[in-house]
């Protein structure tokens, strides 16, 4: 079976490029424009690779992209990607998980 082609960018417009995103099962390439939010890069982020938009770490040169409430909004630009790049996809926790697991420990360790 064929390999989808990755999206060219350079094609569709003059403005536009692309943003390699590398992850722990792969890489997948996205066409994006400079105007584009990081909110709108994170949800096809999580339609080809799988993981949720809160639950995505994405950094640019080590360098984590703040994808929190307020800022969700802000450009690729904003965020200082204005270029073909690529970015490393690191996944975390879904919210709340690190609460659920401090109250499950304490209530097995208070029944002990």
């Amino acid at each position: 079976m064929a390999q989808p082609e990755p999206e060219r960018a350079e094609e569709a417009e003059p403005d536009a490029f692309s943003v390699s995103v590398a992850g722990v099962t792969g890489a997948e390439t996205f066409a994006v424009r400079r105007g584009d939010t990081l909110h709108s890069l994170q949800l096809r982020v999580a339609a080809k690779l799988r993981t949720p938009p809160d639950q995505q770490l994405l950094a640019l040169e080590g360098k984590p992209l703040r994808a929190h409430v307020l800022d969700t909004e802000r450009t690729l630009e904003a965020h200082g990607i204005a270029g073909p790049v690529t970015l490393t996809l690191s996944p975390q926790p879904a919210p709340g998980a690190a609460e659920l697991t401090a109250a499950l420990t304490a209530e097995a360790e208070a029944s002990l």
